[in-house]
């Protein structure tokens, strides 16, 4: 592959399923999920798996990391429902991913509050072929990603090669507010509606820095973490200035042994799906922690018109970087095996 010409084969990191709420028959309110159940309606890849690879080879696309829909509203609820909820998707999500396992590649979810049972899910998950596993973006205020609360989740998924994804949108911030007017069909496209962008910037930026800083990637060398539809631009600024406040003001009892950027190389991704500068990130950041997505079947999908966006958006980037974006790195990531 060459600048500027259209790509096949991509791997997609970060798409979508579609589950039904009849999943969690008895354990979450219908009047939860709003006109969620019926938004992706027409695509029946969505919560077909048989489908779905009829639709992504629509998009030039060989393999995809699948993450959920309605799901990602159930990481506020109480514990012990929580966890039922959970389970019941990865069992669903394991069988979806099981038609094809070379191709659907299969992100479960974990409870965190208690923290046995989040390694527990870890190893349930694992033994059912998935691939990964996706804890809240935005903790509970109680256990924040600073304190050792996650230690033993974050060694179970070192030692077993999972990689921990935080999802845009998941858990105890702005995102509790948006799902409830949405829900009530309340959300108006006003000033507030667009202030969701800075809001999910802020957001990731707290939970990579606690994690960072914190020296979680430090005491896991083997953990990988990766972050989710957050977009990519905003990572060579920010450790750019990460490393300088590191080094201005070091601190000998702070945990992290290295500076922020090289935490970050060494250890987390990110992918991509609107970014319209994804180009001059790589020239600043390099391609190696960068995985493009298209985020099938929401609302901002770039399917079927996936190619076409790809060739707009890395025109000039170089051969390797671009196979890196496209598909290498991610399959490297998850161990993903395809012609």
């Amino acid at each position: 592959m060459s600048g500027g010409q259209a790509v096949d084969g991509m791997v997609s990191a970060d798409s979508h399923v579609v589950e039904s709420p009849a999943l969690w028959h008895g354990l979450v309110p219908e009047d939860r999920w709003g006109d969620l159940t019926t938004a992706f309606a027409g695509k029946p890849g969505a919560y077909d798996a048989e489908a779905r690879l009829g639709e992504m080879g629509a998009d030039g696309v060989v393999a995809e990391v699948l993450y959920p829909s309605l799901a990602m509203k159930l990481f506020t609820l109480d514990a012990d429902v929580q966890a039922e909820c959970f389970r019941r998707y990865n069992e669903w999500l394991a069988a979806f991913c099981a038609v094809s396992p070379s191709r659907l590649v299969g992100v479960g979810l974990v409870p965190t509050y208690d923290i046995d049972r989040a390694v527990e899910e870890v190893r349930f998950c694992a033994e059912h072929g998935l691939r990964g596993v996706m804890i809240w973006q935005s903790p509970h205020p109680d256990l924040p990603f600073t304190g050792t609360h996650y230690e033993p989740f974050w060694a179970e998924c070192a030692a077993r090669g999972m990689p921990v994804s935080l999802h845009a949108i998941t858990g105890f911030d702005h995102s509790q507010e948006l799902f409830a007017r949405m829900a009530a069909s309340d959300l108006q496209y006003g000033v507030d509606f667009y202030r969701v962008t800075n809001f999910c910037l802020t957001t990731v930026l707290d939970t990579l820095l606690d994690i960072v800083f914190a020296g979680v990637l430090d005491r896991h060398p083997g953990l990988r973490v990766v972050l989710v539809e957050n977009e990519v631009n905003w990572l060579p600024f920010i450790l750019d200035q990460w490393d300088f406040f590191y080094g201005r003001f070091r601190s000998e009892g702070l945990p992290l042994g290295r500076l922020p950027s090289e935490a970050f190389r060494a250890q987390v991704f990110a992918t991509y799906l609107q970014d319209g500068n994804v180009a001059h990130t790589v020239a600043q950041l390099g391609a190696g922690n960068l995985m493009w997505s298209n985020d099938y079947p929401h609302d901002m999908s770039t399917w079927p018109h996936s190619r076409e966006m790809i060739a707009e958006r890395l025109a000039g980037v170089g051969a390797s970087e671009r196979a890196a974006l496209l598909g290498g790195n991610v399959s490297a990531l998850y161990g993903i095996e395809v012609a």
